[in-house]
């Protein structure tokens, strides 16, 4: 089973998400630390953004 980055929060935890941006411009938003590994060894990838965790409003 693959190792997950989880951030918590108050209550529930969060799996770290990232956007991926390939040299052709495409972005792929919400990606999990799998898909990313997955994506790690393609030459088209760019640049890995992380994500800010979504604040929900209380």
């Amino acid at each position: 089973m693959a190792a997950q980055h989880l951030r918590a929060r108050a209550s529930r935890p969060e799996l770290q998400r990232y956007t991926l941006e390939f040299r052709n411009g495409e972005l792929l938003r919400h990606q999990d630390p799998l898909a990313l590994a997955q994506y790690r060894s393609d030459a088209r990838l760019a640049r890995v953004h992380p994500e800010q965790p979504l604040q929900l409003a209380s």
